[in-house]
């Protein structure tokens, strides 16, 4: 059976992206709370919006979902420290926001492609 007319009328809802202003809410928020638990619905309250519509949206405006953006928001971090300072790894990853060493090191090793321990080694530079 062929739907109602009227239906095809009637646009599909379009899902939007998020506004330059709740990008920089949200990076804001994960800096300034990174070794804290960053739950969606939290970040879905600093946009304003609901919780299933903030992970649409998100992930139309990043391609990627909200919890796969804050791994790589922390991974960011922990490279930037990494390269600095000579702060042993479980601190690193304690303040990163990660459970422990062994998460960190697993999840580095995932998105990077080696340990961290190996990456600093690559970036250390003796004088």
């Amino acid at each position: 059976m062929a739907p109602a007319p009227w239906l095809k009328r009637i646009p599909k809802k379009q899902i939007g992206f998020l506004l330059p202003w709740q990008v920089i809410q949200i990076n804001n928020y994960i800096d300034e709370n990174m070794t804290a638990r960053i739950r969606v619905c939290d970040l879905a309250k600093i946009c304003r919006l609901s919780t299933n519509y903030f992970s649409q949206v998100f992930a139309n405006t990043f391609g990627y979902s909200p919890h796969a953006y804050l791994i790589e928001r922390r991974l960011a971090r922990v490279q930037q420290i990494l390269r600095t300072t000579d702060r042993s790894l479980s601190e690193v990853a304690l303040e990163c926001g990660f459970a422990d060493q062994p998460h960190l090191t697993r999840l580095f090793r995932q998105m990077v492609g080696t340990p961290p321990g190996e990456w600093r080694r690559q970036f250390v530079v003796t004088v």
